[in-house]
């Protein structure tokens, strides 16, 4: 977005939308890089992202994958709401206790991967 600012013939952020999530990206820059020459030195970086594993897709199993905690806690006399990810839900209160001058309530936590 910083280089469409200045220069008004890179695209926008949509025509990267339009070539799908990263993965499929890097999967299409790679192919473009092996059938064209020249572009030898950009296809580790491209195989590197084609390969790696995406951390929100969930399957059957959790195998590999390390389990963790969605949060939602409240602070403040207004009624402010925080959400966010821990993998130690205590320590994470802990850490945002600190930071607020006013009471933490924890509403809810879901274990998930």
């Amino acid at each position: 977005m910083v280089k469409r600012k200045g220069d008004k013939t890179f695209p926008d952020r949509s025509a990267f939308k339009r070539l799908g999530p990263k993965s499929q990206r890097a999967a299409r820059v790679l192919e473009y890089c092996r059938t064209h020459e020249g572009f030898e030195d950009i296809v580790p970086f491209c195989a590197q992202a084609v390969t790696l594993r995406p951390l929100n897709v969930c399957e059957g199993s959790t195998e590999g994958h390390s389990l963790g905690y969605v949060y939602l806690v409240r602070h403040g006399s207004r009624r402010e709401y925080k959400i966010g990810q821990t993998n130690n839900p205590i320590r994470r209160e802990g850490e945002i206790s600190v930071e607020l001058p006013e009471q933490l309530e924890p509403v809810h936590r879901i274990k998930t991967e």
